[in-house]
């Protein structure tokens, strides 16, 4: 069973969702580039998140609360009206870079891009190097 104090994100090994586990077999679907999947969708008999033939781990920052890979908004002040959205790299606590690179951008804020996302994140979101 995942540790209840941190969540346990996996990606499908082609690339094309990401899964927060709600349980051994059991999870919601967090990101997903396929039209098969829907944001928020729950799975409820998938293989266990411990199959290394369905899954590849993915960092989460426990403290920011944002997995790798993650589409969010970008701010440099709280009042800030106008973000910037760009891909998580929660490997280096920053954001991946236009080119798909680690090690992008760092900003003072981020936020959770909520929703379905959008036609270029979703083209853009396969190249990211992860």
């Amino acid at each position: 069973m995942p540790n209840k104090k941190e969540p346990i994100f996996k990606r499908t090994k082609d690339g094309r969702a990401v899964i927060k586990f709600l349980g051994e077999a059991k999870g919601r679907v967090v990101l997903t580039t396929t039209d098969k999947l829907e944001t928020g969708q729950l799975l409820a008999y998938i293989p266990r998140y411990t199959d290394t033939e369905w899954w590849d781990d993915v960092v989460y920052n426990k403290s920011r609360k944002l997995f790798d890979g993650k589409l969010i908004w970008c701010f440099e002040s709280k009042n800030d009206l106008v973000g910037v959205a760009k891909f998580y790299d929660a490997v280096n606590n920053c954001t991946f870079d236009e080119e798909g690179k680690r090690g992008g951008s760092r900003f003072k804020y981020y936020d959770s891009y909520d929703g379905k996302m959008p036609a270029w994140a979703l083209k853009a979101y396969p190249q990211l190097e992860i």
